[in-house]
């Protein structure tokens, strides 16, 4: 009789392990692949600034649980004709939206040299509204359709993004 206690014990621990969770494991350069289809992205700032964001490319940050996103911006200042082009980034958390099955940027934060705020100032606020406006809630991964998932965790390792998921209940 006890022999088939330990039985039963070991069979049910077992099932319970077939419905737990899972993971998805996703790479920068799919996120980077994703998130690629909408740009380049054009936009006027402050009725000053004609701003152009292309090339994004990501990575992970596991040290601060965030990812990176690289990306180039050619930028006119309209009263005078100045011009900047040059490689950016932001930081930024992410986001499970359970509705829609995506996995999105939030609390976007541009990653800007301190010397070259110092030498243009007025980059500083123009990548700060450029960061808000093009990158928070993008979309950088969406789940198969009908899948059903529940994100019970999102890790952010050295080498991809890692979502513990479960079957919907």
């Amino acid at each position: 009789m006890r022999r088939w206690c330990w039985i039963l014990l070991l069979a049910l621990g077992g099932c319970a392990g077939l419905g737990g969770p899972r993971s998805v494991t996703i790479t920068p350069q799919e996120m980077s692949a994703r998130l690629a289809r909408e740009f380049p992205v054009d936009r006027r700032l402050l009725e000053v600034f004609d701003v152009r964001v292309s090339d994004p490319r990501m990575r992970t940050e596991p040290d601060s649980s965030r990812v990176r996103a690289d990306f180039r911006v050619q930028a006119t200042e309209r009263l005078t004709g100045a011009r900047f082009d040059a490689n950016l980034g932001v930081l930024a958390g992410l986001r499970w939206q359970a509705s829609d099955g995506t996995l999105r940027l939030e609390r976007v934060d541009l990653d800007l040299p301190e010397t070259l705020g110092r030498e243009q100032p007025w980059l500083r606020r123009v990548g700060a509204l450029l960061g808000a406006r093009v990158f928070e809630d993008r979309v950088v991964w969406r789940a198969p359709a009908d899948t059903g998932l529940t994100v019970e965790r999102i890790a952010v390792t050295p080498a991809a993004v890692v979502l513990s998921v479960a079957p919907a209940r």
